[in-house]
């Protein structure tokens, strides 16, 4: 509780005590106030903690960029995960801070795991290339949420936006983000590890019926290419 209220002189008394810097790392990262917050990790710091000993730490940071960007200068993991199998990186999607996304980026987040490549194609990455999953998460780590779940077959943004993710806003039209997308350039007939395309998820008919007016488009000028 001392760590969560940003109380870094009890801390260090706990610490002094005997307390273990470690466990007191997920509570400093709720407190409100970023500059408390740094306090207590200073004083968790002081005392020996070793960052890379909490790999899933930034996700509980990513909606305070100054929070975050003072662990990745300690040494925080951008592509650490939880004992949940869940990577820091995920929650970024949903933040809507592409400041932040930038800086996980500049301090090495591999773009091709999960949804975290898909958040970042509004900023320059490939729109065509495809996700892979937490394949070299630790054997028995069971790996939850359906963020991981829906690109278990390592598909294109294309077909995420297709299955139904937004971002995690709720009230984004699935049509007007697959028909942005597609304006971008994104490929329909690129596969995925079940060899299925973007328009064979598609569920809605506004949906479809764009995917196949860009699938047509796609075969005329490939088609010109070879003439």
């Amino acid at each position: 509780m001392a760590a969560e209220n940003g109380l870094a002189k009890i801390v260090e008394c706990l610490l002094e005590h005997g307390a273990k810097p470690i466990s007191a790392v997920q509570s400093a990262t709720r407190h409100k106030d970023t500059d408390a917050a740094i306090r207590v990790f200073e004083v968790l710091f002081e005392h020996d903690l070793d960052i890379k000993d909490c790999p899933g730490v930034l996700c509980q940071t990513n909606r305070d960029e100054a929070l975050t960007r003072y662990l990745l200068s300690k040494g925080a993991d951008p592509n650490g995960h939880n004992r949940h199998g869940r990577r820091g990186q995920l929650p970024f999607q949903w933040c809507g801070s592409l400041a932040i996304v930038s800086l996980l980026i500049d301090y090495g987040a591999d773009l091709k795991h999960s949804n975290f490549l898909h958040t970042t194609t509004g900023i320059g990455v490939d729109i065509n290339d495809r996700a892979e999953v937490l394949d070299d998460t630790e054997p028995g780590i069971p790996q939850h949420g359906k963020s991981v779940l829906r690109m278990a077959e390592a598909g294109t943004v294309l077909h995420w936006a297709v299955c139904g993710w937004k971002l995690g806003c709720l009230n984004v039209d699935v049509f007007l983000r697959v028909q942005w997308l597609l304006e971008k350039g994104a490929d329909t007939e690129i596969r995925d590890n079940g060899g299925i395309r973007p328009i064979d998820y598609a569920t809605s008919k506004s949906v479809r019926d764009i995917l196949e007016i860009y699938s047509v488009d796609e075969g005329q000028t490939g088609s010109n290419a070879e003439v």
